[in-house]
């Protein structure tokens, strides 16, 4: 009977109330006097601390408990949708081009305060630097969906942060010494080695009918350590179906964001 929809939004919207309104019921004075009369031991003030133990923990049940048991199996199938979604283009990408692509997801976040971003471009060290959106992975293509929790980036840092500020797709070829001095030593070394880096922006999913007014709330990113990716993906008409591909498939990761 629980698992009828109906029956579950009567007793999470109305169930509390009619409970806390039937214990106080029980201390009006005719009932008062009914509850010793009928049931001899059990006196209204025994019978209002049991309906209250028992309202808090069905209350905590159907607030809490079942939608987070719900939230668990919704979020377990998700990973499913953006690993689908992404492969799509990261076979494509292997069997026509011979290109192997890694794609992950990040989402921003204002930190309290992060030296993520380096102090200048004179200064390899880092500057700590206070509430600033920092943007950081969620889920990759390799490692059966597994992140590295050590690459960080602010908004103000490479492909996935210009794509973040801009609200549109954006690439580096890093083949022909694109540049990476606004990474700090350690992006540099965990990024070590890529080829072409692109990003889209990924928009909150609220119907919104005014694109411009759109919130961006992470970016959909796409990497290759190829040694031909460069020279083939930064070509204009290829980049241009590419950055399609990424927009249309961030528009269907949001929806399970």
């Amino acid at each position: 009977m629980l698992n009828n929809w109906r029956v579950r939004k009567f007793l999470t919207l109305w169930f509390s109330p009619i409970l806390a309104v039937g214990l106080v019921l029980l201390k009006l004075p005719g009932l008062d006097d009914y509850f010793p009369q009928k049931f001899g031991a059990i006196s209204t003030t025994m019978a209002i601390g049991v309906g209250l133990c028992v309202l808090t923990i069905l209350n905590h049940w159907f607030t809490t408990v079942s939608p987070y048991k719900r939230y668990e199996k919704w979020a377990g199938k998700r990973w499913q949708f953006f690993e689908a979604e992404c492969n799509k283009i990261i076979q494509q990408y292997k069997k026509e081009a011979d290109i192997d692509v890694k794609m992950n997801i990040m989402l921003a976040k204002r930190w309290w305060v992060n030296n993520i971003a380096p102090s200048g471009k004179a200064f390899p060290k880092s500057k700590w630097r206070l509430f600033q959106l920092v943007l950081y992975s969620i889920w990759g293509s390799s490692n059966n969906g597994k992140v590295d929790h050590r690459l960080f980036f602010t908004v103000n840092q490479g492909a996935c942060g210009n794509a973040y500020k801009s609200g549109k797709p954006f690439f580096r070829d890093l083949s022909v010494g694109g540049t990476t001095s606004d990474l700090n030593e350690r992006q540099q070394t965990l990024t070590k080695g890529l080829q072409f880096v692109a990003s889209v922006p990924i928009f909150a999913d609220d119907n919104s009918p005014d694109e411009h007014q759109k919130k961006v709330i992470g970016t959909l990113n796409f990497e290759t350590s190829s040694s031909d990716a460069g020279a083939v993906l930064s070509d204009q008409i290829i980049w241009n179906s590419l950055s399609a591909q990424l927009s249309a498939a961030s528009n269907v990761i949001a929806k399970y964001l």
